[in-house]
This record gives C-alpha cells, structure tokens and sequence, in this order.
C-alpha cells in the first residue's frame, strides 16, 4: 500500500546527477589534501616555470612571479620568496613546476604537483640553490621531486606513485622528514656529487628504498625503511658514505653496498628482510659495526668479493642461513660480533668458485647456532693476538682461569682450521657473580634514565661497583646494589639498542660483569591509516579499518569514535558494532591512538560519513487497486535520499530486476505480459551509496476482458436458420407431389 504521511522531499529529477559527479569529484580532490596534509590554492594547470635568466620559453622571473597571488617576498635569507598554498596539474602533457638558474632564497611550501607528462616532473629545481621544499605533495609524474643544485632543502613532504620520488644531484642538500612511497623505481636517489644528508625519512612500497650512486660523504640517518621490493638503502661506487640509525625491515635486501669505498654501515637495524639483511659486494675498506641484523631469511650479513673491510660489534642473530657469509673475499677483519641462533651457521666461509683467505675472525661469540662456524678455506685465521672466540659448544678446560682454554677449537669444514686461543671460562674461577633483577632484557625507556637492582655473589667482600652504557669509553661507579643511570650519560644516548653491562671487582681483584639490552625509544610511533580512506560513506555496519604502523615497541593500541571512550585493539579488523550504533549520520571522526614501550605517543585520524538512513520512495502512480488492461501501467515516484546509487521494480515477486533512470516510466511489456490476471504487485527499489536499501509496493489489477459480440448478429442467425428450414420443407413438399 502507498505511504500516506506528510514529508519534506528533496524530488530527485535527472539532472542532479551532474550536481552530485561535481561533489565527489571535489570530496576527491579534498580527500587527498587531508591526506597529504595540505591545502591547496588556487589551482592551475602546469607549467609553471621560474626562470631568473628569462631564457626560457614561457618562463618568467621571480620580479613577475610575485606579481601573482600564490607568491611573495624578497628572495633574501631574512626575507625569501615564498611560493605558498599553488595546486598544479601537469594534465598528462607538462610539468607542473620548474624553478631554473637561481640563487635567491625560496621557499616553496603547502603546495600540490601531480600528472605530469611522460618523463616530466611534479617539481624540478635546475641549477639552483638556496631553495626550500617545504610539506609538498608531488605524484603521478616521472619525477615527483627533482634537485639539481647545492644547498637546497626537501622537507616534511610527499613523493609517491612516481617512476623516482626524490632526485637530488648536487652537494649540500637535505632531505628531511618526507614521506617517500609507491613510486616504481626509486623513492630518493642521489646522484654523482656528495655531502648530502638524507635523515628522518618515511620511505615504503618502492622498488628500491634510499639509492646512492658516484656519491661522497653523503650521511643517511634515521631513515625508516621497508617493505620495497628490492633493497632497503643501496650504496652504488659511492665513497665516505654513511648509513647510522637506520631501520631497514621487509626489503629484499636490507643494505647493499655495491662497488663502493671507506663507506660505514653503523647502529642500523636490520631485520625481515627477505633475502639478506646487509650485503657488501664488491666493496672495500668499509666499515659495518654496531648494527642489529635479526630474522633476515637468507644470510645476515654477506660479504661477497670484498676485501679489507671491517664487520665488528654487530648482534647477528635469528637468520635462516648464515650469521656471516664470505664468498670470494680477502683481508676482512671479523671481531667482536654476537651470532647466535642463526639457522645454518654463525659464520660460513665458503671456497666456491674462488678461494677466499687471509680474513681473520676473533673475539666474537657463538651461541645456540646449529652450526657455530664452517670454514673451507685454509688461510683464515680464528684468532688474534692471544685471543680466540667464545664458543658455546666448547668443552675444554681453563686450569690456569686466564679465560683462555687449554686445548685448540676445532672449526669445522674442509680446510681443518683451528682457534688457538678459545675464549673460555669452566666455571672454577672466583670471579664475583652478578645477578640483574632489573632492568630485564629488552625493556624499554624514554628520556628518563631507568633504575636498576643488582644481587652481587662473592666469597670476597667487594670493593667497587660500576656499570657503563657505551661499551666502556666512559665507566659510572655506584655505591649498594641499586640507583639511577646517570641521567647525563641517557642523554648522550638517541633512539637505540643499549648495552648495560655491570661491573663487580673483589678485594683479590677479581672482576666479573653481567649485560643486559634495554631499548631507549624517543620516537613516538608513525601512523598510516590504509582504510577506510578520507570521506569514505558507510552504512549500518561498522567500517573495517587497517593501519601502518611503524613502531618496534607497541605496548597500546586504541581508536576513538567521534571523541567518544578509547576501545583497545590488537588485531585490525572492524570498527565496534555497537559503538557506530550509537553514532548519528553525517561526519564521523575516527582517531587511532599508537603508545610505545617508552611512553611516546601518537595519533592519526580519518573523517569519513555515515548514512544509516534508507532511500524513502513515495509511489504517486499508478495507485493501489488500479485497473490495466493490455498495456503495461506507467509509474510516477518521488525519492528522498541525497547519495542515490540505483533504483530498480520487480513485478509480482519475480528475480528479475528492471532497472531504471529517472523518476517515470513504464513497466517492462515483456514483464506484464508474463504475469496472469488478477492482482499484480509491484515493489519499487533504491539503493544508495551506503548500500542501503529502501522499498516500496503498490499492488493493481490486471483484467482483460472477454471479445465484445456483433451487433444484430444473433438475429442474423436465427433469421438464416429459420429460411434454412423453410426450404427444406417445400423441397419436401414438392417431392411428395410429384410422386403422387
């Protein structure tokens, strides 16, 4: 039956189509800039180019740039033109914007590049210095961000879904804090200068991460790098570079240093990666100390036709080959190392193809591998000066307790080498024994120094306690058992891997230590939230969300909706039911909160819409109990739903759907023709852009009535009928007379 109540309608006619593609098409654009976190204005259609020689072709100078709205200032170091709030679209032909042989100061910042032409550019800086890009967006281009020049700078920015995200050739140049993803190549690239310094970046989803080529003294720091397709942080015939306090994790490879000289790989993590953790070939006289190379499935660290090079204090655990590999590689010096549960072995030395020698292992730790060490070269030597390495599986004696055992290692492999100087200690030594109640192993800190708690067992009074925090260049004496890290020496320390090692020295002079790895994490997490995307439309059911998280140390992770209470999730599946139940349409802001181990804490939200409300149809025709014949009824209808997706009927019940544009129409001839007389239903659908779907039915009559008669005609007959007779009678008649 119709709906008989009073409404206030808004009638969808046909042409509110085109109103609605130019809203999403804004919501789009809106969508992205919330994104990016930026806003744009105004817009134009690229090029734009600066050229301060005026020699080229459409270009213009900074004297008529700042004649328009979207520039300003003087192009001094106090006072530098600033490109400000610009929206380009290279519309798939151009570039968007190329600034050209300057040396004033610029700042181009909270602007927008993207679609540029085949090879072009979203920006490119040629032959400049003394430029600033500062939390800009670039992408669909060649190269979202190109800088040929010294002295430049690119910060708090994105570059994603370019063929190269970041390209910097030139000297002196920073690259800070950008957001560098999706690009199908490169996400930065530094070419054939140096001194550069690319720190603090987000770099993820590219072919390869962070890429050096013929570079000098460049420095890489801080970077978060993972989940590219090929390598992490590549180094290619570069010279002095530095790779310090990186993560790099679920690359292919971690770190590769191909071809290149005196470069060092220090304090990096490296880990899940799914081929190796850090990769030296080719490379010599580098430097790899004091890196994390963890749960790589293939080898940890691989040394392959490198030569002179140094792998020290390095903890290289949980890889499924080798800890260490060396193939075809001379001189290297291998000390100080942790290798321990590693798959195959700690340290393989392999004499394929070539034969490897002269590299020289001591001081280093083997423990709970499958196979400690293999080595099938001759010419290795285990140990140095007096000093072998520790093996877990060594079963000698120290009889004289200098720490050394008696008796050689024997390292298994063809080559039959041996450690003369094993590091070892059978237990029957009076060292003091020192117990770490806390911190435990792997907890984790902020800029507060931790208090610890020692137990100290000796048969001899002690005479000196201490502890160090960084491998023993600077030693903390401390009186009792417990206290305070000295703050001064936690703030000497960034966002690291620490080794807290204590020590213990008795009234015979005996000194015993124990570790203890503690984390100090000043970084607060980074957040990307993959789903729902901005302006997103939902219906009753709540959204599923996944998120980014970059954090080694998640202790919580929560969301709020619309400010209400904080729900705790572990895993990233949907939104609370009855949470978006107790939200109302319209808007709706979705917060995820991040705290690490150490206290740091970030957030990240998404604002997305709601539509729990059914499209409402009002049938004005055809009207309940209506009579059709033959032909089909026409329909008229109005619809109360802003986000209108389809509308369809069915009739009598059927499975076909008809769909239809518009809010009039005839019902299908064929679908009327199929249905018997009598009354006939017919539901009218809309669905909108929350999949919610309203209905509504009217229900008529279809009668056919039978052939009208022929005026007269059964007179007609009767009349024939009767002359018929009446001649067959006097034909008789006659018949007999004649016989007579």
């Amino acid at each position: 039956m119709m709906k008989n109540k009073k409404k206030l309608s808004i009638l969808l006619i046909l042409c509110s189509w085109g109103l609605i593609g130019s809203l999403r098409n804004i919501t789009t654009q809106d969508s992205m800039k919330r994104y990016d976190g930026l806003t744009t204005s105004p817009f134009y259609f690229g090029p734009i180019i600066i050229d301060d020689n005026g020699g080229t072709s459409g270009s213009i100078t900074w004297a008529e740039a700042v004649t328009y709205s979207w520039c300003s200032g003087g192009g001094t170091e106090n006072n530098p033109y600033i490109i400000n709030d610009l929206t380009i679209d290279g519309s798939g032909i151009n570039d968007c914007l190329i600034i050209k042989d300057s040396s004033a100061h610029f700042v181009v910042r909270n602007s927008y590049f993207y679609n540029s032409g085949p090879g072009g550019y979203g920006v490119k800086l040629l032959h400049v210095t003394n430029g600033k890009l500062d939390s800009i967006s670039s992408f669909d281009s060649y190269h979202g961000i190109q800088v040929i020049g010294d002295n430049n700078q690119i910060i708090n920015s994105w570059a994603h879904d370019n063929r190269i995200g970041i390209s910097v050739s030139g000297s002196y140049n920073l690259i800070l804090s950008n957001n560098v993803y999706d690009n199908t190549e490169r996400g930065v690239e530094l070419l054939y200068k140096g001194n550069n310094t690319i720190d603090s970046n987000f770099v993820w989803f590219n072919e390869n991460g962070i890429w050096l080529s013929v570079e000098e003294n460049d420095i890489v720091s801080n970077n978060i790098v993972h989940d590219n397709i090929k390598s992490g942080i590549t180094f290619y015939l570069s010279y002095e570079c530095s790779a310090i306090d990186n993560k790099a994790y679920r690359n292919d490879r971690g770190i590769l240093l191909s071809g290149g000289v005196d470069n060092k790989i220090k304090r990096n993590e490296v880990y899940d990666n799914s081929d190796t953790g850090i990769w030296i070939v080719g490379g010599d006289q580098d430097i790899i100390m004091d890196n994390e190379v963890k749960n790589n499935a293939n080898n940890g660290i691989n040394i392959d036709d490198s030569n002179n090079n140094i792998i020290s204090k390095n903890i290289i655990s949980r890889n499924q080959k080798n800890g260490i590999y060396l193939f075809e590689s001379d001189n290297n010096l291998i000390f100080e190392n942790k290798l321990f549960n590693n798959t195959q072995t700690g340290i393989f030395v392999s004499d394929e193809g070539y034969i490897s020698g002269l590299n020289t292992f001591y001081n280093n730790t083997f423990i709970i591998n499958t196979i400690n060490a293999i080595d099938n070269v001759t010419s290795s030597s285990w140990d140095f000066n007096g000093i072998g390495n520790y093996w877990d599986d060594y079963f000698g004696k120290d009889l004289n307790d200098d720490g050394i055992g008696d008796t050689p290692y024997l390292i298994p492999g063809t080559a039959g080498n041996q450690d003369q100087y094993p590091i070892w200690d059978d237990g029957d030594d009076l060292t003091p024994d020192i117990i770490i109640k806390s911190p435990s192993m792997n907890d984790v800190f902020g800029f507060d120094a931790p208090d610890f708690d020692i137990t100290i067992n000796d048969a001899s009074p002690i005479n000196t306690t201490w502890y160090t925090i960084d491998g023993g260049a600077n030693n903390y004496t401390f009186p009792g058992l417990t206290g305070t890290l000295y703050q001064t020496a936690w703030d000497n320390k960034g966002t690291e891997i620490i080794t807290l090692r204590f020590y213990a020295n008795d009234s015979f002079g005996n000194i015993g230590f124990k570790d203890v790895v503690i984390w100090k994490d000043l970084i607060a997490p980074k957040i990307r939230i993959n789903a729902p995307t901005p302006n997103q439309l939902f219906g009753v059911n709540a959204p599923t969300f996944s998120l980014t998280i970059n954090e080694p140390n998640i202790q919580i992770k929560r969301y709020s909706i619309n400010g209400r209470p904080n729900i705790t999730f572990t895993i990233e599946t949907q939104l609370s039911q009855s949470e978006w139940n107790t939200i109302g349409n319209g808007t709706v802001l979705i917060s995820f909160y991040v705290i690490d181990k150490a206290g740091n804490t970030n957030s990240s939200e998404v604002i997305v819409r709601k539509d729990a409300f059914v499209p409402d149809i009002t049938i004005i025709s055809p009207i309940s109990d209506e009579i059709f014949g033959n032909a089909p009824p026409e329909f008229s209808i109005s619809i109360i739903e802003e986000d209108l997706i389809s509308t369809w009927y069915t009739v009598e019940g059927s499975i076909i759907q008809y769909p239809f544009i518009g809010l009039t129409g005839t019902i299908d001839q064929d679908a009327w023709n199929n249905v018997p007389q009598g009354e006939i239903t017919i539901t009218f659908y809309a669905q909108d852009g929350a999949s919610n779907i309203g209905s509504e039915t009217v229900v008529v009559i279809k009668s056919i009535p039978a052939p009208p008669a022929i005026p007269g005609y059964n007179v007609f007959l009767l009349i024939g009928t009767i002359s018929v007779l009446s001649v067959i009678i006097m034909r008789k008649q006659k018949h007999l007379s004649k016989r007579n």
